[in-house]
């Protein structure tokens, strides 16, 4: 942001109320950003809680086909941004509300293209009683729709 991109921060796993806190306590004039558009938080929390939202943008359903129509929509509104880093803070919660090949076969055909430089990457942040890895790593689609680690 600081350097002229923007960012789209699709808050899944918390609600944009917390996101805007941490991002002030780093020093980000979070309210500034957000009226030029360079912070754009997607609220998805919301939504699993079976609410409406009242942000700006935010998903109305997590249900794949109403994803797959949103993300066709938005496709021939506007070119995708190379500045853009897209911040997701789970994925996992389309697993909640569609079947996994669906919602994984939707990541791989639908949101990747999309995001045509975006680097997939995945870290684990907390489990219980057992010992964990929680650095960021790369990872891979393979022709099979099987994500693995990459080398």
């Amino acid at each position: 942001m600081r350097t002229g991109g923007t960012v789209a921060f699709n808050a899944t796993a918390q609600p944009p109320s917390h996101i805007r806190l941490q991002l002030s306590r780093l020093g980000l004039n979070v309210e500034g950003l957000e009226r030029e558009d360079k912070l754009q938080i997607v609220d998805w929390y919301t939504t699993t809680l079976g609410q409406k939202s009242k942000e700006k943008y935010f998903m109305q359903s997590l249900k794949v086909h109403d994803l797959s129509v949103e993300y066709l929509k938005e496709d021939m509104q506007q070119p995708a941004d190379p500045n853009q880093l897209i911040i997701g803070d789970s994925a996992s919660v389309l697993a909640r509300f569609n079947e996994e090949k669906v919602w994984v076969e939707f990541f791989l055909t639908r949101s990747l293209p999309a995001q045509m430089r975006a680097r997939s990457m995945m870290r684990v942040r907390f489990m219980k009683n057992v010992s964990f890895d929680g650095r960021w790593h790369a990872l891979k689609a393979n022709e099979n729709f099987e994500i693995t680690l990459e080398k």
